[in-house]
């Protein structure tokens, strides 16, 4: 049973490879650095939770380190895509800029706590985990918000998404959905639930490297721009100079300033 969680690591990292040659080959890696980073990184912590599966805790160990920083740089990728949508919801709401660094102060703050609170085990490896087990979960959590947030911005047509970038929101959030449920299901009842574990934890990233190679298998669709029409730009200037007009006879008339600023020009 343990070969099929290996081969589904293996097809994995065959994925990821491709991909990362794909970026070079078609000279998009300058865009996605984190992405070919997550993908460099994911198939090292592979290759060294391998070579460690014949001792337990460095096994251990090397397993759940890999998941906190393959968790952070999948964070960094998803915000990187995610960052232009973002700018333009920040115009409409200036406090959205502080619900991430809130997040992530809440995540780490929650982590230090069950170290220190609430151990898995009385031991410094049990301390150790359970810290590790609530970042990983947290950083999963906001991983899944964020897929959640592109996909109604999606269906709501409020910004249009290139194939690339949905791709790859698409496969972390869904991978981390996954995984936050399976540990989840396991941290709350243990080895009921350990096979979830072996089996859709590789499964999910599987499937993530999988629709990131059929999204970068095609050319992405160019963005097609609507032509400036002269009349609608000609209104606009006109209306930049009514109202730049209306506000030098406002410095120089304080009378004027209870009148209403025009909104249409003459």
């Amino acid at each position: 049973m343990l070969t099929i969680s290996l081969v589904l690591s293996i097809a994995a990292s065959a994925l990821q490879v491709w991909l990362i040659v794909r970026l070079f080959f078609i000279n998009r890696h300058r865009e996605y650095p984190f992405l070919i980073a997550y993908n460099v990184l994911s198939i090292f912590t592979f290759l060294a939770v391998i070579s460690v599966m014949s001792h337990a805790v460095a096994y251990f160990l090397t397993y759940w380190i890999g998941e906190i920083l393959l968790s952070v740089v999948a964070l960094l990728v998803i915000l990187a895509v995610f960052k232009p949508a973002a700018e333009v919801l920040y115009l409409e709401h200036p406090w959205g800029r502080l619900l991430l660094p809130l997040a992530i102060v809440a995540v780490v703050a929650i982590a230090v706590r069950q170290t220190i609170y609430r151990p898995l085990r009385h031991t410094l490896l049990g301390h150790a985990a359970s810290g590790m087990y609530s970042f990983v979960l947290g950083v999963l959590f906001l991983e899944a918000i964020i897929l959640l947030a592109c996909l109604a911005l999606a269906f709501s047509k409020t910004i249009p998404w290139g194939r690339y970038d949905f791709a790859i929101v698409a496969g972390f959030g869904l991978s981390a959905i996954t995984k936050l449920i399976t540990f989840l299901l396991w941290w709350n009842y243990g080895s009921h639930f350990e096979i979830w574990v072996r089996y859709v934890v590789p499964s999910a990233g599987t499937a993530a490297a999988l629709i990131w190679v059929v999204a970068f298998s095609h050319s992405e669709p160019p963005t097609t721009k609507r032509e400036p029409d002269a009349t609608e730009l000609q209104r606009l200037i006109d209306l930049m100079q009514e109202h730049t007009e209306f506000v030098r006879q406002l410095l120089k008339d304080p009378r004027l300033r209870r009148q209403p600023l025009p909104v249409q020009p003459r």
